[in-house]
């Protein structure tokens, strides 16, 4: 059973039977986000709330999608999840290329999968396109180059190779009367090694949950690849005991998508029951992107990214209501922040909240920049604005205005494009 939807899209039903297990398991998914390798260096702003998933609302048998987007195996139901900015997109084998790119700018999520392009082949479905990506690369890499490793081992030999295990002779020979033989510790160079012992665990567990055809043809070209390969389940920590020389970056590739579909927290496996979770926050992708566009395009407005400040201290010197904007431009000023929200411009503050303006007073303010650039996305075929607010200072020396623009950004569009909209939104008047 396959369920598309958006971000805070309509609600969807389940079966009655899968409620109490799938929120049972997004709770196991939610607890442990943070221990995700791709989540490691993003703010968590949610500290209440820690025992209980925020991925969907739930109402009985009827959920909604909150803010994460990718995918949601569990046992034969499948939930895709898309950014809310593409809900009218006709193609949704379109949407994946695109999210992928975006992650490429991401310096907070660092993703894997984003490293290659699936420009040739298109998916609409999220766990097929992660294992598309990592089976063509490993296949690739692996029968190009095959991997062989000094491995420590330690076996029963007639002669001593390598150091005597003493230990293990103990145990083994001594007490045995089996004193003639040793326990020889040595490394051999072997392709039966820790790195294609992981790879092959995936590609197995992997072959159990496709339902792709080709996505399994290639899946089944690897087993044959590492057939001589000993089979053994392994775990996510143990790719943190494969030590990869730095200059065999495609292996280092492959390592790394395979520890993203054994983190603890984003699969669980069992006997009886598939369950996998791969969850990204759209707002970190978004705001990373245009951070990171500005960044590579325009280098001579000296784009800088801010650190945390503070608004004030209290009594006991203490800093207190901490601010930190996106990123700021040189020659001339201006600050920019990123709003992952898709602004409704009915009324007179044309989809601007309160809140955000008044945070974008305080941030001009405390950092003396009269410019201000709200950076809104554009949802499909949503009509672009750019509106602008202006706020009287009175009380600076001397008295001053400053400009806040509120502006809808298309990054789904190509580069020349999204290069073409930011160099007209950043120019200052």
């Amino acid at each position: 059973m396959r369920i598309d939807t958006f971000e805070f899209g309509n609600t969807f039903c389940i079966p009655d039977n899968y409620v109490g297990g799938l929120k049972n398991y997004l709770s196991e998914v939610w607890k442990n986000r943070l221990k995700y390798q791709s989540f490691e260096n993003v703010e968590d702003d949610t500290s209440g709330a820690k025992e209980y998933e925020r991925i969907f609302h739930f109402d009985g048998n009827q959920l909604r999608a909150k803010n994460y987007i990718g995918f949601i195996q569990y046992q034969d139901l499948r939930i895709n999840i898309y950014p809310k900015i593409v809900a009218q997109q006709p193609h949704k084998e379109e949407i994946i290329p695109k999210v992928l790119y975006w992650l490429s700018y991401s310096n907070r999520l660092q993703f894997p999968f984003s490293e290659i392009s699936l420009e040739q082949q298109p998916f609409d479905d999220w766990l097929e396109a992660y294992i598309y990506l990592f089976a063509q690369h490993a296949r690739e890499v692996l029968s190009t180059q095959p991997y062989h490793t000094y491995q420590e081992v330690v076996e029963e030999t007639s002669f001593l190779r390598g150091g005597l295990a003493i230990s293990e002779y103990i145990q083994s020979n001594l007490s045995t009367g089996r004193h003639q033989y040793f326990q020889s510790r040595h490394e051999p160079f072997l392709y039966d090694n820790l790195f294609n012992r992981i790879v092959k665990y995936v590609v197995k567990l992997l072959l159990s949950i496709t339902q792709n055809t080709n996505n399994q043809h290639t899946l089944h070209e690897l087993l044959f690849i590492l057939d001589d390969v000993t089979d053994t389940e392994c775990r996510a920590q143990d790719c943190d005991r494969v030590a990869l020389n730095p200059l065999f970056q495609d292996l280092g590739l492959v390592l790394s998508m395979a520890k993203m579909f054994l983190e603890s927290s984003s699969i669980h496996h069992s006997n009886d029951q598939h369950t996998m979770a791969l969850l990204l926050p759209m707002e970190v992708i978004y705001e990373d992107f245009l951070s990171g566009f500005i960044k590579k395009n325009f280098p001579f407005r000296n784009p800088i990214s801010q650190k945390m400040g503070f608004l004030a201290s209290n009594e006991l010197s203490q800093q207190v209501f901490a601010t930190k904007q996106d990123i700021v431009l040189s020659f001339p000023k201006v600050i920019v922040d990123t709003k992952y929200k898709i602004r409704q411009k009915q009324d007179v503050k044309r989809g601007v909240s309160q809140n955000d303006l008044y945070q974008m007073v305080a941030y001009s303010i405390r950092s003396n920049v009269e410019n201000v650039v709200l950076l809104y996305p554009k949802a499909w075929n949503q009509n672009s604005s750019i509106d602008t607010f202006t706020i009287e200072d009175t009380l600076a020396c001397p008295p001053r205005k400053i400009q806040i623009k509120a502006v809808d950004v298309d990054i789904c569009v190509d580069d020349a494009q999204i290069n073409a909209q930011l160099a007209n939104i950043l120019s200052v008047d």
